[in-house]
C-alpha cells in the first residue's frame, strides 16, 4: 500500500509541474469541492430529518413521562399523608425496622394493609440511608418540636401487613 501511494504522490507531483497538469488539479479540486458540497446538502437534509423525527420522538416520550406521573399521582394517593403534625414518638427495632409515631391519625387514604393501631404511624428501614435519614428527620423534630409533613407510600413492606411505610417527608 505504501509503494502505491508513493507512486500516486509522485505522479500528482509530476501533475502538477506541467501546464496540463495544473488545469487538471484545479478541475480535480473543483470537481472534489462540487461533491463535497452536494454532500453537505444531502446531510443537513438528513440531519433536519433525523431532528424533526427526534421531536416526534421526544413528544411521545413527553407524553408517555406525563401519562406516567398522573397515574403514579392516582397511585400515590391511595397512600396515607399527615401534615402539620407533631412527631409523638419514634421506635426502633434491632432488626433496622422503625416507627414514627405522630400525634393524630394519617389523613388522605392510608394504605388497606395499615391496622387501626398504627393509624398514625409510618414504618422505616434502618438499613438503608434513606432510612437514615428519616430517622434523623424524626429526631430532629421531635427535639426541637417542629411540626412535620409527612407522605406514606401506598404499602406495608417493612412491617408486613400492618404500618404504611414512609415515602417522603419535610419538617415545617
Amino acid at each position: 500500500m505504501l509503494w502505491f501511494s508513493s507512486v500516486d504522490h509522485a505522479r500528482r507531483r509530476y501533475r502538477a509541474t506541467t501546464i496540463r497538469g495544473m488545469f487538471e488539479n484545479a478541475f480535480a479540486r473543483s470537481v472534489k469541492r462540487q461533491e463535497n458540497r452536494r454532500l453537505a446538502s444531502a446531510g443537513s437534509q438528513y440531519l433536519a430529518h433525523l431532528k424533526l423525527r427526534g421531536i416526534v420522538v421526544n413528544l411521545r416520550v413527553r407524553w408517555s413521562v406525563l401519562a406516567t406521573a398522573v397515574l403514579s399521582s392516582t397511585l400515590a394517593f391511595g397512600a396515607g399523608s399527615v401534615s402539620s403534625a407533631q412527631v409523638v414518638g419514634v421506635r426502633v427495632d434491632s432488626s433496622g425496622k422503625g416507627l414514627v409515631i405522630f400525634d393524630r391519625p394519617l389523613g388522605g387514604a392510608p394504605a388497606s394493609c395499615t391496622i387501626p393501631y398504627y393509624a398514625n404511624s409510618l414504618a422505616f428501614n434502618l438499613n438503608t440511608n434513606a432510612g437514615k435519614a428519616i430517622l434523623a428527620l424524626a429526631l430532629a423534630a421531635k427535639a426541637s418540636g417542629d411540626p412535620v409533613t409527612v407522605h406514606g407510600l401506598g404499602t406495608c413492606a417493612t412491617y408486613g401487613h400492618s404500618v404504611e411505610d414512609w415515602d417522603y417527608g419535610q419538617t415545617e
